[in-house]
């Protein structure tokens, strides 16, 4: 997940706590799922699933001026 992220964000200074936190406040409103038995959350071996719809997902990146389908393979 953090490799996607660093592929589309150019700022080699953005992986910092700020990065983990969100992703622990996304875990805690269950919008992304640890599937992994990592020890730490947020261990590097540690494997996630979005849980959240398609929809949901387009809406959040057009209110952030965000094109969402140039990332996209298919």
């Amino acid at each position: 997940m953090l490799a996607i992220f660093l592929a589309i964000q150019s700022d080699e200074d953005v992986l910092t706590s700020d990065i983990y936190n969100q992703i622990e406040a996304l875990a805690s409103l269950k919008m992304l799922i640890r599937t992994s038995l990592a020890s730490n959350k947020l261990d590097s071996t540690s494997r996630w699933k979005v849980n959240v719809g398609w929809d949901f997902i387009q809406k959040i990146a057009k209110s952030i001026d965000f094109e969402l389908e140039n990332y996209l393979v298919g």
